[in-house]
């Protein structure tokens, strides 16, 4: 089975350079042939569904002409685009939106194809890549220990980033417990249904602390809050995975995390999309991973 997996393209960018690209490399993945194309979250974070040339539709017209399979599990952008739902029902809604342009929302339900099951959700964070740095100290724009930057990272989810769609009482570790349990609750239904031989999972948020950069800048050293939990790896290693996917850095760095390589698919000018061919030997799947280098003009 042949994947073209990418995420966090931003399309509706304010840097024109970049959403141009994004589009591009829409129109290049759609043209491909393969069996899967899985989007692992942040195509944008606004959305008219009324406007047939913004950008969010104009990427969903144009892969909508990928002839395999499409699926796509949300990131924290597309959370953003949310417009008659709260946030913890954010499933319900993205699913119709997202089943209208031909794609399956894996944060709703898995999916098998053939014998392997695809799973996986925005993933969220819990604030465990938080450390503090000895420019914390230092710095008085930014926390200083754990219990401020929490603070300051709930403040944020619920009178920014979600003003208005999220329930009263509803905190940021509700939804990161609401996340990581559905992330359970699918790898426990694959990994018994006698049909999967193989599990696809990807998580928006990472899941190890070898996708993190500590000590660039006070402003980064906190924004790592924010990158996802170590939780997610207990997920990598389930004896079914073949292949794991994570996002969100707009780094393209794989690593061994446990016994299961994680690739993070992020598109970059390096890297706009990646190939993966899963290959069945035996009992066992093999990957193959094709890198498509060089920015696409």
């Amino acid at each position: 089975m042949k994947i073209i997996a990418l995420s966090d393209l931003h399309v509706d960018s304010n840097n024109t350079t970049w959403a141009n690209r994004s589009l591009k490399i829409c129109e290049k993945v759609a043209s491909l042939e393969a069996d899967v194309l899985l989007f692992g979250g942040d195509m944008a974070a606004s959305y008219n569904p009324n406007n047939p040339n913004d950008s969010m539709n104009q990427a969903f017209k144009i892969l909508g002409q990928f002839k395999g399979t499409k699926l796509w599990y949300a990131g924290n952008n597309d959370l953003e685009t949310l417009k008659t739902s709260s946030l913890d029902q954010y499933f319900q809604e993205l699913h119709v939106r997202f089943q209208t342009h031909g794609f399956h929302l894996l944060d709703k339900e898995p999916v098998v194809i053939e014998d392997i099951g695809f799973m996986g959700n925005v993933g969220w964070y819990d604030s465990s890549f938080f450390d503090i740095l000895p420019n914390h100290e230092t710095n008085p724009n930014f926390p200083k220990n754990l219990h401020d930057a929490r603070q300051r990272a709930e403040h944020y989810f619920s009178t920014m980033e979600f003003a208005g769609i999220v329930n009263e009482g509803f905190t940021s570790e509700d939804f990161f417990l609401q996340c990581w349990n559905k992330l359970k609750q699918d790898a426990k239904k694959l990994q018994v249904d006698p049909k999967v031989n193989s599990i696809v999972v990807g998580t928006h948020f990472v899941g190890a602390d070898k996708f993190i950069q500590y000590g660039e800048n006070p402003k980064y050293d906190y924004y790592n809050l924010f990158m996802g939990s170590r939780s997610f790896a207990q997920i990598y290693n389930h004896s079914k995975v073949s292949l794991a996917l994570v996002g969100h850095t707009h780094r393209d760095d794989n690593h061994l995390v446990g016994n299961q390589r994680v690739f993070n698919i992020s598109s970059t000018s390096r890297q706009p999309y990646n190939e993966f061919e899963l290959i069945k030997s035996a009992d066992q799947y093999k990957i193959i991973w094709t890198i498509p280098r060089g920015d696409l003009k």
